[in-house]
């Protein structure tokens, strides 16, 4: 018997349909940033853990459903007879959410169902939860407030079809964002304190669980991860006495991170930060350029990769301020950039200070305009979206090839140290950079750009005379040449037959259940004409 069945959006996915934009994937990375990357874009399928998250601190008996067709949803809720369905959805995909609930009540009236995460409105939904919805799902079920507790979730990339380094153990830190933009959804939804959801002591037993699994990579989900001090002190002489080194992806203001010398977040393991830059205008005076300009620069001497967040299509904002802007995203070089319209989310307080124009929300998704502009139409700020993509790749070059050079300055920085840690660092470096040749190789190859590819030819030479070359490297390079080639195609046909190429792998998780709960599926069934049938693909 299963109480509750968690679920995601139904598929297909990442495809323009009547109640989605290709823009709500799977993929958030590859789809919001390295679209236009050609060949070059790693690729990851990210799941919905926070439904496991809740689903692991309750007592009552749940399933947990990741990327489900709509065949399949109705299969569990037919066979496991659940009393109520939880959806996770946000603004650009409440609409598929509010189809999935119109086609569960159809089928099955008594079955309640839930929307939670970052529902712009309650819909056809019987409860809408709003904010932690660990404590929040506690309290609709009765349950005593306790401490919570943490599954171990993976999450490994792909490029040119094929597993790239190590898998990343995720941590769940925390809930909310105490910086309170105007446009944040998730200020807006948990406040400006936010909500721990482990303790030091906590991530800690994690961090252990993940290596005894032969995992170091870690990547913390928490909107400022280092902005607490006192907290992180305490978390990193734990990674210190640790025998061995680890990486950490993470979250994270400007202002935060300068809290602590570079050094020590390179001897720590901080080696990929994601940080927002907005506009550089007065609303984010923080963020004045030249300070932005010098943070980067010197993340990059040491070896950090920065993900920048930018945005474009302020009320305020003329074109020639959206060029400014892209120009100086452009001018800092970073591996890579998330240049997105500005969205004004329901609940954000620049909701209420903007005219809506476009009041269906599957195009809340960073990539469309949804308000009046005084200066320019929906289509221009759209273009200049899509163009600053596409610049991105030409004049900077692909991502994964400036993730290579700005990694080498690790071993640039750092490779007279004597410190043991750090020579250990320097060693995976040169390590890193010998096994990246065969990319550089195809990017030389592949490139548009003539000066990218000399300035890659550049960065070859100086590896191949520094930290010499790895073992079968031209096997090696044939074969990626071969990949690269089968992966172009391959995108190619993605634009034109978006309906069955690439939707996310379906599975199920059980908890709580006393007994195995027996479910076969059918495969899922991705054919267009079945697809169109369902869903009005455009």
């Amino acid at each position: 018997m299963t109480d509750i069945v968690f679920s995601s959006i139904t598929t297909p996915v990442g495809i323009d349909c009547e109640d989605l934009t290709r823009f709500s994937s799977s993929e958030h990375m590859y789809t919001h940033f390295m679209l236009e990357q050609d060949c070059f874009g790693p690729r990851a399928q990210m799941d919905h853990w926070p439904l496991e998250l809740i689903a692991a601190n309750i007592r009552a008996p749940s399933v947990v459903l990741h990327w489900p067709n709509m065949r399949q949803l109705l299969y569990e809720i037919k066979t496991g007879d659940p009393k109520y369905v939880a959806i996770q959805v946000t603004t650009p995909t409440f609409e598929r959410a509010e189809n999935m609930t119109r086609a569960i009540k159809e089928r099955f009236p008594h079955v309640k169902v839930i929307y939670g995460g970052y529902p712009p409105e309650q819909g056809s939904a019987d409860v809408m939860i709003k904010g932690e919805g660990i404590s929040q799902f506690r309290q609709f079920l009765g349950e005593e407030p306790r401490e919570t507790t943490q599954p171990t979730f993976l999450l490994g990339y792909k490029w040119l079809g094929h597993k790239v380094g190590s898998e990343s153990g995720l941590l769940f830190e925390k809930v909310g964002c105490q910086n309170g933009c105007d446009f944040c959804a998730t200020s807006a939804f948990h406040g400006k304190k936010g909500t721990y959801l482990q303790s030091v002591d906590q991530m800690k037993q994690l961090m252990a669980k993940y290596l005894g699994m032969g995992v170091s990579n870690f990547t913390i989900f928490n909107e400022d991860h280092l902005k607490d001090k006192e907290r992180n002190d305490e978390l990193h002489k734990h990674i210190k006495s640790l025998d061995q080194l680890v990486n950490i992806t993470g979250f994270s203001c400007m202002d935060s991170i300068g809290q602590y010398p570079i050094d020590d977040l390179v001897d720590l393991g901080y080696y990929h930060l994601w940080t927002g830059v907005e506009d550089f205008s007065p609303h984010y005076s923080k963020n004045a350029y030249p300070r932005v300009k010098e943070f980067v620069d010197t993340m990059h001497e040491h070896g950090i990769l920065l993900i920048l967040s930018s945005i474009v299509g302020r009320h305020t904002m003329k074109k020639e301020d959206c060029d400014a802007v892209i120009d100086k995203v452009m001018g800092l070089g970073a591996y890579a950039n998330q240049i997105n319209i500005l969205t004004p989310f329901k609940g954000a307080p620049l909701y209420e200070t903007v005219k809506i124009t476009n009041h269906r929300y599957k195009y809340y998704d960073g990539h469309h305009l949804v308000n009046e502009h005084p200066t320019m139409s929906a289509a221009q700020v759209e273009k200049l979206q899509l163009d600053a993509q596409k610049r991105d790749y030409y004049e900077l070059g692909p991502s994964l090839v400036r993730a290579v050079d700005i990694l080498f300055n690790g071993y640039r920085h750092f490779k007279g140290t004597q410190a043991p840690r750090m020579k250990k660092r320097v060693e995976s470096s040169a390590s890193g950079a010998r096994q990246s040749l065969p990319l550089l190789d195809l990017a030389i190859a592949k490139h548009p750009n003539p000066v990218v590819r000399e300035r890659t030819k550049a960065l070859r030479a100086e590896i191949i005379e520094k930290v010499g070359t790895p073992e079968g490297y031209a096997l090696n390079g044939k074969l990626v040449h071969l990949l690269g080639f089968l992966e172009s195609n391959r995108i190619k046909l993605e634009k034109r037959f978006p309906s069955w190429m690439r939707q996310p792998k379906f599975h199920r998780v059980e908890y709580n259940q006393k007994a195995k709960h027996p479910v076969s599926y059918r495969p899922p069934v991705y054919a267009t004409a079945r697809i169109a049938t369902d869903l009005r693909i455009r």
